[in-house]
């Protein structure tokens, strides 16, 4: 793949123009990347609210019918319920991965498959989440296991 960038003062506004024989996966994600780039979520944080690029959520997880979006260094609180997120995002990296989380893949950093059928992820912070047995066989076709 090769790309050109094209930088003047002339243009008013940031425009991404993808020239492809097919779209094959390579191209999608990418799509799907800038996608990220340019949609956001409201979040609030110690009574501010702040507005959380897509391509900055780590992980979303809910608990006690709170739902909480994490980013490489701060956690903040959003009013959408899970499955809400799950439908906002369903065409970004995001998946779901247990009844209570859902996780940005392009974080990643380690995959490790446990004994009990489920998975361990390590993300780019060090953070640790466990794929529960139900989302293994997802996250295993969406991340190319």
């Amino acid at each position: 793949m090769k790309y050109v960038i094209k930088k003047s003062s002339i243009y008013e506004e940031t425009e991404v123009d993808i020239k492809c024989c097919h779209m094959d996966d390579e191209v999608k994600n990418l799509i799907k990347y800038i996608d990220g780039m340019t949609h956001y979520l409201i979040c609030k944080k110690d009574h501010v609210n702040y507005s959380i690029l897509f391509c900055h959520i780590y992980y979303i997880e809910s608990v006690d019918h709170q739902t909480f979006v994490y980013t490489k260094e701060d956690c903040f609180q959003t009013k959408h319920p899970l499955y809400e997120l799950e439908e906002i995002l369903k065409n970004s990296s995001c998946m779901r991965i247990s009844k209570s989380t859902i996780l940005n893949l392009s974080y990643l950093k380690s995959v490790k498959a446990l004994f009990n059928g489920k998975y361990e992820v390590t993300l780019e912070n060090n953070e640790k989440l466990l794929i529960s047995r139900r989302y293994v066989s997802d996250f295993k076709k969406k991340f190319g296991l």
